[in-house]
């Protein structure tokens, strides 16, 4: 008991350059070694409802949004920063407090990132960001392409002709983001890389070829529910049913989609993508040749500025 009074009654100078470090590596902790118990905890919740806030009214809207909430969130940490550095240089002969041991703050880091789980996790039931990984929707998502996502958006709206959807891939073996091209209840028929609703030739200007060859029906031997649907160029007629969706890439002929693994069903939607805010890779595609020769090689990445912030349409 002696020993423990002693403890509570010894002083000692704090350290700027440990607050500085502490509170890089949460914000917070520097305000905890300082003694400042209650502004450590205040800090987390003024820290936890700013990003409530810019998440709600910016990140899941727009990149503007996006931008504004990261460039807010790092002015905040940089001003909690700059306050435990101050306080810290300013407390000689700082009477320790009970909770300035090592294992309280491995405590308070611990109950942070137990807290901070959870918020994400209900951030994730909202908003996801995803890497594209290949080039089945070029031009407009490239491999390297970092999207935000609205993971509640056909909740709320229903899905059209040519949205761009993310859902969950056969077996949840992963996902995959595709263009809506046949809605429920239509007939869909490709001839000749041409598509087809309802008997209607359907074309935009996002559709991409990079093989000019015409794979005919005899040279191939894609099935949907053990019915022959044919080729990658020469698909179906084949029915869409009932809740649910016939998807494409835009790059037709590098897409694994609907013609080869089936339709998506309105429950395997999980989101729709809604900007880039990151894009690290190559140029996309021009030919089939391209490809072929640099599949296997690895290609020089760089940072495409003129992608990031762009909408996803």
């Amino acid at each position: 008991m002696i020993n423990n009074e002693m403890d509570l009654e010894k002083k000692e100078n704090r350290k700027p350059l440990i607050a500085f470090l502490f509170s890089c590596v949460y914000p917070g902790l520097g305000q905890l070694y300082n003694g400042q118990l209650h502004k450590a905890v205040s800090i987390y919740i003024i820290e936890l409802l700013l990003i409530l806030t810019l998440f709600y009214y910016g990140i899941r809207s727009t990149f503007v949004g996006f931008v504004i909430g990261i460039t807010m969130v790092i002015i905040f940490h940089i001003v909690v920063i700059i306050d435990s550095v101050i306080v810290s240089n300013k407390l000689n002969n700082y009477k320790l407090k009970q909770f300035n041991k090592w294992y309280f703050y491995v405590l308070f880091l611990l109950c942070i990132y137990l807290l901070n789980s959870q918020v994400f996790t209900y951030f994730e039931s909202y908003s996801k960001n995803y890497k594209i990984p290949n080039s089945a929707m070029e031009n407009s998502l490239l491999i390297g392409d970092h999207i935000i996502s609205d993971q509640k958006y056909f909740d709320k709206h229903s899905v059209n002709r040519f949205d761009i959807i993310i859902y969950e891939y056969k077996n949840k073996q992963g996902n995959e983001v595709k263009r809506v091209i046949g809605l429920p209840g239509e007939k869909i028929e490709i001839i000749n890389k041409e598509v087809f609703i309802n008997d209607k030739s359907i074309s935009s200007v996002f559709i991409k070829h990079i093989d000019n060859r015409i794979l005919k029906k005899d040279q191939g031997n894609l099935t949907i529910d053990n019915n022959l649907m044919v080729s990658r160029d020469n698909f179906g007629p084949y029915y869409i049913p009932q809740n649910s969706y016939f998807v494409l890439g835009d790059n037709r002929d590098l897409s694994a989609d609907s013609r080869y693994s089936g339709v998506v069903n309105q429950s395997e939607i999980i989101g729709k993508p809604l900007y880039i805010y990151f894009s690290l890779g190559s140029e996309p595609l021009i030919n089939f040749r391209e490809y072929i020769i640099n599949k296997n090689s690895k290609k020089v990445n760089h940072i495409r500025w003129d992608r990031i912030g762009k909408e996803i349409e």
